[in-house]
């Protein structure tokens, strides 16, 4: 395996020299973790004041040959204002473009996305069918992409103006663009997308987590993104006693009622014995009526 000091929690990929590139690669290859369905679910968990009025595409097909953006939003309808501050600049197609943390947006990456949403601009049977001014195209990295953010400023002319921590307006262009960098976005305004990585270490961080995955456990895309953050943070959250403190304090009442209802299974259980043994029943008997062990059926 390469060495692990290219690819570090506190520094993004995008540092690496050229001349680690191919070691990098395939240190990264080795480690990615299939972040991107759970990327969706936390985008869907972000946007659920609009879901019912907004088409979602995952991995959208953009033509009739394999180019596929990573996630497509679609206006159902014009007048739809998005609440959520990164839907804000939403127009009728969004495209979507997302680095887990294991990756990184590099400048190429950039021109990929911006790529297709020419593409998508121009794939139609009619001429400006799509007005380009209803596409919008949004970036998602974990790591600040400092280097494909001097690239276009200096080739470009388009400029990074931070709207808010972590979202940026890419200004200057024809399309509508903008940058969320998930490590600097606020846990309050975006709590899913905030903690989607792999570095969560706090008690704090996991207290928060877990409270907010039992207010919402009951949601589908809410248990995708939990197991996925569980999974990538498994390490750290293994070595901290607070967490199975934290766990059974938050799972107090489903984990008493559990118990209750054990006890009370276990006293049933003892009753039924007692009774088929006292009415002559063998063991094997009883153990097949009550549906247990002949050695549990001893016990008792």
């Amino acid at each position: 395996m390469p060495d692990q000091k290219f690819l570090t929690q506190n520094t993004s990929p995008e540092d690496i020299t050229t001349q680690d590139t191919t070691a990098n690669e395939q240190f990264v290859q080795g480690i990615k973790s299939p972040w991107h369905p759970d990327f969706y679910a936390a985008v869907q968990l972000e946007l659920e004041m609009n879901l019912d009025r907004l088409e979602l595409h995952t991995e959208h097909c953009l033509g009739k040959e394999p180019m596929r953006i990573d996630f497509l939003i679609i206006k159902k309808d014009s007048d739809l204002m998005i609440q959520k501050n990164f839907g804000q600049i939403f127009r009728t197609y969004n495209l979507i473009s997302y680095k887990s943390p294991d990756d990184y947006l590099s400048i190429n990456d950039f021109y990929k996305a911006y790529g297709y949403a020419c593409f998508l601009q121009a794939d139609t049977e009619k001429v400006c069918e799509i007005d380009p001014k209803e596409i919008t195209v949004t970036y998602v990295c974990y790591y600040y992409p400092k280097k494909m953010l001097e690239h276009i400023r200096q080739v470009r002319r388009t400029y990074a103006r931070e709207r808010e921590s972590g979202i940026y307006d890419l200004t200057g262009d024809s399309f509508v663009m903008q940058l969320i960098v998930t490590s600097r976005l606020s846990c309050e305004r975006n709590f899913w997308l905030s903690y989607l990585r792999n570095n969560i270490k706090t008690e704090t961080e996991i207290k928060k987590l877990l409270e907010r995955y039992v207010a919402n456990k009951d949601s589908s895309n809410c248990r995708a993104v939990f197991d996925r953050i569980l999974q990538a943070n498994s390490k750290w959250m293994k070595e901290g006693k607070y967490m199975l403190d934290a766990v059974y304090e938050l799972f107090k009442d489903e984990i008493d009622a559990r118990e209750e209802l054990g006890r009370k299974q276990g006293i049933k259980l003892t009753k039924d014995v007692f009774h088929l043994y006292s009415n002559g029943a063998s063991t094997a008997e009883i153990a097949a009526r009550c549906n247990v062990s002949e050695d549990d059926v001893k016990e008792i």
